[in-house]
């Protein structure tokens, strides 16, 4: 996947938001009638915002080095690169996930059911009609963690 392009896309934009916080503190605010204990506390929150900052920085920059994901193959894959992203995402399920990991993971599911005895949530993703790729389908137990799933097939025509 291409979380580690993105958390370095973040940092980035961390980092010029940085930039900016400096420049502001450079320059306190200078508009007339200005307190000098007014200043001085603006200074001090944009100093601890900068602190703040440059700690958020760090740890992306850190999650981009120790980042395992790998891009898709030189030439992409067959279906595209959606597919390849969307695979991705299945490949990282675990059992004993917690349905909002599931969500954060995967997003809603089309359809949520549960089993004839009640003791299994069923969650659905795709539509059989529609999806190209295939539908997945996740198992719940009592505690709400994943116990089982089926990965769609990511068959392309």
């Amino acid at each position: 996947m291409y979380s580690h392009d993105l958390l370095r896309g973040y940092a980035v934009g961390l980092s010029m938001a940085l930039g900016l916080a400096l420049s502001a503190v450079s320059l306190p605010s200078l508009a007339a009638g200005d307190s000098k204990p007014t200043a001085e506390s603006e200074l001090r929150a944009q100093r601890t915002e900068i602190q703040q900052l440059r700690r958020r920085v760090a740890e992306l920059e850190s999650q981009c080095a120790s980042n395992n994901a790998q891009p898709p193959p030189a030439g992409g894959v067959p279906g595209g690169t959606l597919k390849y992203l969307l695979k991705a995402r299945w490949d990282r399920l675990e059992t004993g996930m917690e349905k909002d990991e599931v969500r954060t993971l995967l997003g809603w599911p089309s359809t949520m059911t549960r089993s004839a005895a009640g003791k299994v949530e069923i969650w659905g993703y795709g539509d059989p009609q529609t999806n190209r790729y295939g539908v997945g389908t996740l198992y719940f137990d009592d505690d709400e963690e994943v116990t089982t799933w089926m990965s769609p097939t990511f068959k392309t025509d």
